[in-house]
């Protein structure tokens, strides 16, 4: 497994004149993108010094999806429970893990919000995925979980894509998401503590 980092401070300062030149988004998703960005910063000064000393003193390997991830972004019910979460990969308390379709879903659903419940701008969706493009996530291949998914999806009755998630997290990870469903799903897998909301 590799841990993967994303972003640069040449790369950071570029998606800073880039964001500068968006319109300017509501006051709830600006204050929200301002504490993101203080934390992305945070990532990538921590992320540095774990690339030179190449340990991590983790505590506890997560499994996150789509439906979590949202939640460090945007106002929504459990955002406070996600944040606690964050809160725990910024002091390397435990490191976040996902398969790479989590990009591909996160996409889809900020471009839901944009394009059909019209709750953000395009600009808005643009400005939260480029910061999400800049946290260091372990991002998992997910051509090497599709058999398990593939698995899971047909004895539960679930989509493939969502069964990934649980295909990574079955046997060794906690899952953390905020899908009921998936997370009704996951309780009946060898997934340690999988949860809701937290």
């Amino acid at each position: 497994m590799v841990y993967m980092r994303r972003g640069s401070k040449r790369a950071a300062s570029n998606a800073a004149k880039s964001s500068r030149s968006l319109a300017k988004p509501s006051k709830v998703t600006r204050d929200q993108v301002a504490r993101i960005r203080e934390r992305r910063e945070e990532i990538r000064q921590r992320a540095g010094v774990l690339s030179d000393s190449g340990q991590r003193p983790l505590t506890l390997i997560c499994v996150v999806d789509a439906s979590v991830v949202l939640k460090w972004f945007l106002p929504e019910p459990d955002s406070a429970t996600a944040d606690i979460l964050l809160e725990k990969f910024l002091n390397d308390e435990v490191e976040l893990l996902a398969p790479d379709l989590m990009l591909v879903a996160t996409a889809s659903a900020l471009w839901k919000r944009v394009m059909i419940r019209k709750e953000l701008s395009a600009d808005e969706a643009t400005l939260i995925y480029r910061d999400l493009l800049t946290l260091p996530l372990s991002f998992i291949g997910s051509g090497t979980l599709a058999e398990a998914a593939f698995r899971v999806a047909l004895k539960h009755s679930h989509s493939v894509y969502d069964a990934l998630s649980c295909a990574l997290a079955i046997d060794r990870r906690d899952f953390v998401t905020a899908d009921r469903a998936l997370a009704n799903i996951a309780r009946r897998l060898p997934i340690h503590r999988p949860s809701f909301g937290h």
